[in-house]
């Protein structure tokens, strides 16, 4: 079989980066829904991986994440945004960690896409994410690591200064809470017709979350 170019491993890691973030943020968005004043402490989503953004609503994670795969899918100019580095940024580190855990279920189910990737889930997989995170040209990466560094505990060798302010696209988001109400056409080429039917179906039943 001819080995993968540079641009194909990075393009079929940015989809299970996606992928991997959309099950998850799914998944806490539907426990959400089921028990909205229960605070689990153990929960973990996908802000976990990006501490500047703490707080974003679940529904606005999933829609950020699908508005990013649909920019990365078609090429568009603007791709990457301020918000789509944050977002890739985040998806790539929890693909990260659940590639550092072979046992965790949901690295399978990202496998299990609508692209054949096996090719990239391999022992290497983690040392790919890497070398992908520290290659990604973006004109954010200082923002972001700044980012981190304000938000990173105070005995943390990552901490420092507070420095810069959100670009205003990353600040909108916030402050949101309802989504586009045709969310799940977004996930063309990522998302199984399964899960785009459970989607559809979702805000169906919670139209209030929607524009």
């Amino acid at each position: 079989m001819k080995p993968l170019s540079v641009r194909e491993i990075e393009d079929h890691l940015c989809y299970a980066s996606l992928r991997a973030a959309f099950l998850l943020t799914l998944d806490e968005l539907l426990r959400y829904s089921l028990a909205p004043t229960r605070i689990d402490a153990n929960s973990v989503d996908l802000m976990h991986f990006y501490p500047p953004l703490k707080g974003m609503a679940p529904q606005v994670q999933l829609e950020c994440i699908l508005r990013t795969w649909q920019r990365f899918r078609i090429a568009a100019d603007e791709f990457p945004s301020p918000l789509d580095c944050r977002i890739l940024h985040a998806s790539s580190e929890l693909l990260a960690s659940l590639a550092g855990d072979g046992k965790n279920p949901m690295l399978r189910i990202v496998f299990e896409g609508p692209r054949d990737i096996q090719s990239v889930n391999d022992h290497w997989l983690v040392a790919r994410i890497r070398c992908l995170q520290i290659s990604r040209d973006s004109n954010h990466r200082r923002a972001i690591y700044r980012e981190l560094a304000a938000a990173a505990p105070a005995d943390s060798s990552m901490a420092g200064p507070i420095n810069g302010s959100f670009d205003m696209d990353v600040m909108e988001t916030l402050g949101k809470w309802r989504v586009s109400a045709d969310l799940h056409e977004f996930g063309h080429g990522l998302l199984t017709a399964t899960e785009r039917e459970l989607v559809r179906d979702f805000f169906e039943e919670h139209s209030a979350l929607t524009e």
